[in-house]
């Protein structure tokens, strides 16, 4: 099992053991652009992700704010659920789904920019520590 915490109140935690308990779906549910997330600002897959946004690649000046707003519009495009409070209680989230989804389909969320930042910084704390 694992657990990330998102902050001083809350973590998400994943059990593999409990993938046939429907409370834990929501722990399957994956950021549909979150391999925009690490990618360089002028990355090919970034580049044709913005593309296909309709952002301005032409500019020569596609920078970290370009690479953020390719990742959400993205992250937002591909989502078919989204996480939200359970009856205004702060302590349990339900994943509902914003559009029909297929039986196989994956299902995608958007975890959003702090998320992927905050990851980041981890991971090179991390790469800082084995140092």
């Amino acid at each position: 099992s694992y657990a990330v915490t998102t902050n001083d109140v809350y973590s998400v935690m994943g059990h593999p053991s409990l993938d046939d308990n429907p409370a834990y779906i929501g722990h399957f549910a994956n950021d549909g652009a979150g391999h925009l997330a690490y990618e360089m600002p002028d990355s090919p897959r970034n580049i044709e992700a913005s593309l296909e946004l309709g952002l301005d690649t032409e500019s020569g000046d596609f920078g970290v704010e370009d690479n953020i707003a390719a990742y959400v519009l993205k992250s937002f495009d591909v989502a078919n659920a989204m996480h939200q409070p359970l009856d205004n209680d702060e302590f349990h989230m339900v994943t509902v789904a914003i559009r029909d989804i297929k039986k196989g389909e994956e299902i995608l969320v958007t975890y959003g920019p702090d998320y992927w930042i905050s990851d980041y910084a981890g991971h090179v704390a991390d790469v800082e520590d084995d140092s």
